[in-house]
């Protein structure tokens, strides 16, 4: 199979109103790179995580991230590649083959 045959890569992330711009930067960059059509967001708006208020740090972040890669997991087909990411990236190009060529090595 190809990039092009696969389901689209899920993506998943979570952020809070106050990394609202960086999430809204990040899924521009993917847009803008031609990578957009190609992904599956998988994303959660959070209001309040019990503990500095922020999707940014602390242990309850920390906590959350914990249980949403496990939730990942096991939302995930045995074998699929998937990306679990901060907000707070950009992307300069599409990832397909670079995740592809990642992952072959």
């Amino acid at each position: 199979l190809t990039w092009d045959t696969m389901a689209p890569l899920k993506q998943f992330f979570f952020y809070d109103r106050n990394f609202a711009p960086l999430r809204d930067q990040m899924v521009a960059s993917l847009e803008e790179c031609g990578g957009l059509a190609a992904v599956e967001l998988k994303e959660d708006l959070l209001d309040d995580l019990k503990g500095n208020n922020r999707a940014g740090g602390g242990l309850p972040t920390y906590l959350y991230k914990s249980a949403k890669i496990r939730q990942a997991l096991d939302e995930v087909a045995e074998g699929e590649i998937f990306l679990f990411t901060d907000v707070d990236i950009q992307f300069f190009e599409p990832i397909h083959g670079i995740v592809e060529d990642c992952m072959a090595s």
